[in-house]
């Protein structure tokens, strides 16, 4: 438990911080995340209840909310990755250029979460070390996302799992990947949309299985094994 000093301080720490996700940090102190419908992902990410014993990483982890996620289901290692520079997403915009709010939550938290600022494209520096890769929010934003999927694939042991979730493009049947050249859904960081057909497919060339996991509105998840 913290003292009444102890708390107040750490108020005043996450209230000179702005926040993407909302982060419970204990004693009733939540960060102010601005992420629209905060945790509306879980409904259809399925992540594992029990990730006891599991190697994860977690890429594009920004203020850390699902690394955290992992350490509470019992993983054994978590690592987080980010750019963490504050220009990957418009929703990021006048953020600090920095992981000051990650750092700030794994503090608080008494985490032991790593981190590492990085992309996904140097992701292979953990080749064959984690079981569970997230990956959310961050295909659409990348210019060669099969380059980003190979990387992820050279992470993961044998039979590991990614679970990826992704802004989708709901038309068409066939494999399609749309590119927008002026952004999407106000983000002129948004480059990439693919169906659910075409991000199988690719999960498919890339070395993986592919399992859809259902979404909302425009987002979808699938969990992909390393074959």
């Amino acid at each position: 438990m913290r003292s009444k000093l102890e708390k107040l301080e750490l108020i005043r720490k996450v209230n000179s911080l702005q926040w993407w996700h909302t982060i419970d940090l204990g004693d009733g102190i939540v960060t102010p995340g601005t992420e629209p419908a905060p945790r509306s992902r879980d409904s259809y990410l399925n992540i594992p209840e029990d990730l006891t014993g599991k190697d994860v990483l977690d890429i594009g982890a920004w203020d850390g909310l699902y690394s955290f996620v992992a350490e509470e289901r019992g993983a054994r290692s978590v690592t987080a990755i980010d750019t963490w520079d504050g220009t990957g997403s418009s929703s990021h915009k006048g953020f600090r250029p920095n992981r000051a709010g990650f750092n700030l939550a794994r503090e608080a938290r008494g985490s032991a979460v790593m981190a590492h600022q990085m992309s996904v494209y140097e992701a292979g520096v953990f080749r064959e070390i984690r079981d569970v890769v997230f990956f959310f929010g961050v295909l659409y934003h990348l210019e060669d996302p099969m380059r980003a999927l190979r990387s992820i694939w050279s992470v993961l042991r044998t039979g590991g799992l990614l679970i990826l979730e992704s802004d989708t493009i709901l038309e068409f049947n066939e494999p399609v990947m749309k590119f927008t050249e002026t952004g999407h859904h106000g983000d002129e960081t948004n480059v990439w949309y693919p169906n659910r057909a075409c991000m199988e497919a690719m999960l498919r060339r890339c070395g993986f299985s592919a399992e859809y996991q259902g979404g909302s509105g425009t987002r979808a998840a699938w969990h992909a094994k390393k074959l």
